[in-house]
């Protein structure tokens, strides 16, 4: 009988083809063959692969043999490809055999090709069957490893079903009994038509269905005589297995499943026969029954031993609700002690038990510390006091619901609060359940909320102020100044103008002290040298300090470049280092030190609030009498003083708290008393190259050239002073009170009009909204803003949408007048 055998031959030469399938057919091969002999044919045949053999030319015209053996080796085929050539050396067919080739034949010698050929393909079946078994020993092994997870009888069952499906083994199991249960796997899901029809015409449901003994032949002789069956055809064997009105749809299971062949191994555990294992797979061969059989005993000993532990379990189930039935109550007493007990140890307050002669007999673990903090005890004393307050009254309930409260004051300062409720069991009380809550940490977060709310009112009441109060500072201030150029004037009376002049600027900077502490004051921020801003202030310092205080600086080569207003950096030191002056009556050192440091990603940073990256460290200390612990907490409060009436005003560290958060950065104090103080204040680091000291040049009042400026302020008084101002100026000046107003003049008037002078803060429409008024209406007159409150978050925008500069409140007659030019002479 003849032997297919299908061939792809990469041959150029038709006559050497025919002849290489001659040679095979004479040995007993009908050969089914195709020729390519092109590098895109010999592809585009590797990508349907159907073939039993490759037979290569070594040398083509436009094609080799070795790259076609690495074209083919690439594609991972499981099928033998030789070589066959006129001209094959022997380094030559060495190479192709390290390279990958099955075996090599010369065209001279076509006698060898049937031998080499079959001997090439029973290499191949060994080799199909070494790999078909490692792979069924290796779904067994991972059956059998979920297997002894399994823990009920059936539940071992269902393990080995699924986790051989997974592997693309398919089994299903029967369990002997007085009838065969049929437990069907999940795979049938996949051939939906044949399911729904079976359990139409069987009536009946295929998870798990019965079927009588003697409907199933095929088994009969399994599981009477012990023995494991190899079926060669699947589709004979189903018929066998399934009930009788079922056989017609067997061939369509059988031909959706794929499955041509299965091993049917007995079930037995103690030489009893409990079920039948069946495994279907198209590879399966007589040699496989024997590990198949292995594993079915293997599967049996471990459903005996789950079902005698499970007949064991129950037998110490029934004796264990026995006696749970004889001690069921006590049970049911320990359990709501023992409920008790929880619920008063997850009550987050401490919880005593007290009995009538104030011995403590319960407590959760809260209470334990409470206890051991206020009285030195713990279960089994006896209570008198409780802190310094007695028990006794402590037991007396409280008026109107209210809480006792005792207070600690050594080692370190703690609040309690304390409740107790009699337990009643007669006239009198028969003990007594205690409730102790520490509200030290309560009390001083409602200590920080409530300095946060003064901060918070605070600076509502400046920003509510801010503008009325800069609008009058702007009148005085600029008539001041204006009449001090008056000609004429008595040296008294220059001295009178000059004195108001100087007492309107310390309301000015009574009122900035409380904007800076609010954070709303305006900064005028450019890159600073922290360094150079120090030596001078030192120097100053040192002839401004009593002599006994020593003032010293200490900085590296580092750069110390921050985006800072100078004015306000400088008030910062100048304030902390008149608190120093204070804390050293006696003399002392004031140190002032500047370092770099660098809060990397993942790094704790000395204060929470501090992000990562650059930072430049000020440090001021000094050699004083320190801050008292019960003082430190508040020195940042405003208006909070511990100096006497008229010596200090309580805005100075308020200040210095609000200038540093307001320009980004953090502050941290450390004091002990009598040991000194030390401030540290952290501002975010520029990059070395930003680091650009800008060119100051102080400017004469300018004066302008007959320009019209339309000011538009809603305070009768500042704005004439405003008008009188920029007149004295040498400009013309329009008035409008809002927007609106000033709206109206513009349409009219508008050719003559050089620049708009505006304030911010306005009934019906103030300066921001009439800026944009303008640039919608398509005007293009020039604006400049006056406010009293910053505009740092606005400024950036409001420049890139034309608005031209900002003037700061109050004021000044200089500043106007420095401006005014610049931006008229900007064109």
């Amino acid at each position: 009988m003849s032997t297919t055998l299908r061939l792809l031959i990469l041959e150029d030469d038709p006559y050497d083809a025919k002849l290489e399938i001659a040679t095979l057919e004479e040995t007993g091969y009908a050969c089914q063959w195709e020729r390519v002999e092109t590098r895109a044919e010999f592809l585009a045949r590797l990508d349907t692969p159907d073939y039993d053999l490759i037979l290569a030319d070594y040398s083509l015209p436009t094609f080799d043999g070795l790259t076609a053996l690495k074209l083919f080796l690439e594609r991972d085929l499981d099928l033998p490809f030789i070589l066959v050539s006129g001209t094959l050396g022997e380094e030559v067919a060495i190479e192709s055999l390290k390279a990958g080739a099955t075996d090599y034949v010369l065209k001279t010698r076509l006698s060898r090709l049937s031998p080499v050929v079959q001997r090439a393909l029973r290499e191949k079946e060994e080799q199909q069957q070494r790999r078909r078994a490692e792979k069924l020993l290796q779904s067994l092994n991972q059956a059998a490893r979920a297997m002894e997870q399994a823990l009920a009888p059936e539940e071992i069952f269902t393990a080995v079903a699924t986790e051989l499906e997974k592997l693309g083994v398919r089994c299903t199991i029967f369990l002997t009994d007085d009838e065969v249960r049929y437990l069907f796997p999940k795979y049938l899901s996949h051939v939906p038509e044949a399911v729904k029809a079976l359990e139409k015409l069987v009536g009946i449901k295929t998870e798990r269905f019965s079927i009588s003994i003697k409907d199933v032949d095929l088994y009969r002789k399994v599981v009477w005589e012990k023995e494991t069956v190899f079926l060669n055809d699947c589709e004979d064997a189903t018929r066998q297995v399934l009930p009788r009105p079922a056989k017609m749809f067997a061939g369509q299971i059988v031909t959706r499943l794929k499955m041509r062949r299965f091993i049917a191994a007995p079930l037995i555990a103690n030489d009893e026969i409990i079920g039948v294992l069946t495994v279907q797979s198209d590879n399966l061969i007589q040699d496989d029954a024997p590990a198949i059989t292995a594993f079915a005993h293997q599967m049996a000993a471990a459903w005996r031993k789950a079902q005698l532990f499970e007949q064991a379990q129950q037998e110490i189930i029934e004796r264990v609700r026995a006696e749970e039935e004889r001690e069921r109550l006590l049970a049911q007493v320990q359990e709501q002690a023992r409920r008790v007990q929880q619920i008063v140890d997850t009550v987050p307050e401490g919880v005593l038990l007290l009995d009538a002669d104030g011995q403590v007999v319960l407590t959760n673990p809260l209470g334990r510390k409470d206890l051991l903090a206020l009285a030195n005890a713990s279960v089994g004393d006896t209570l008198t006091h409780l802190g310094k307050r007695p028990l006794a009254e402590l037991l007396i309930p409280p008026y109107q619901g209210f809480w006792h409260e005792v207070a600690l004051g050594d080692p370190s300062p703690r609040v309690f609060e304390i409740i107790a409720q009699p337990i009643e069991t007669g006239p009198t009380p028969g003990g007594w359940v205690m409730v102790i809550r520490d509200m030290t940490q309560e009390r001083e977060f409602q200590r920080y909320s409530q300095q946060q709310a003064r901060l918070a009112a605070v600076g509502q009441l400046a920003a509510g102020i801010a503008h009325d109060f800069n609008n009058i500072m702007a009148t005085i201030v600029l008539y001041a100044q204006i009449a001090a150029r008056a000609e004429g004037l008595s040296a008294r009376d220059r001295e009178r103008l000059a004195t108001i002049n100087q007492q309107a600027q310390h309301a000015t900077h009574l009122i900035q002290q409380i904007l800076d502490f609010s954070r709303r004051s305006t900064l005028e921020r450019h890159p600073l040298d922290l360094a150079l801003l120090l030596k001078e202030h030192v120097k100053m310092l040192a002839r401004t300090l009593p002599e006994s205080i020593t003032v010293e600086i200490a900085y590296g080569l580092d750069e110390y470049m921050v985006n800072a207003d100078p004015t306000r950096m400088q008030q910062v030191t100048m304030n902390l280092a008149v608190n120093a002056r204070d804390a050293m009556p006696e003399g002392g050192e004031l140190r002032f030190g500047l370092e770099r440091m660098e809060v990397r990603p993942g790094e704790s940073p000395p204060l929470l609030e501090m992000e990562t990256g650059e930072w430049v460290l000020l440090t001021v200390s000094d050699t004083g009498t320190g801050i008292p612990p019960d003082v430190l907490p508040r020195i940042f409060d405003p208006f909070f003083t511990t100096k006497a009436p008229g010596e200090g005003s309580g805005l100075g560290l308020p200040q210095v708290h609000g200038i540093v958060k307001q320009h980004g950065g953090e502050i941290d104090v450390q004091s002990q008393e009598g040991q000194g103080t030390t401030f540290t204040i952290y501002l975010p680091a520029l990059p070395v190259h930003l680091a650009e000291q800008p060119v100051w040049e102080l400017l004469s009042l300018a004066q302008g050239q007959g320009e019209t400026v339309l000011v538009v302020e809603d305070n009768a008084a500042t704005r004439e002073a405003l008008v009188d101002s920029l007149e004295l100026l040498n400009y013309q000046a329009l008035e409008a009170t809002n927007g609106q107003e000033a709206l109206k003049i513009i349409e009219q008037r508008g050719s003559e009009i050089t620049l708009v002078l505006s304030d911010v803060v306005m009934p019906e429409m103030g300066g921001i909204a009439l800026f944009h008024a303008l640039r919608q209406r398509g005007l293009e007159v020039k604006v400049v803003l006056m406010t009293g409150h910053p505009l740092e978050k606005e400024l950036e925008s409001l420049q890139a949408q034309g608005l031209v500069n900002w003037l700061p409140k109050p004021v000044n007659l200089a500043h106007l007048a420095q401006t005014t030019a610049r931006v008229l002479e900007e064109g």
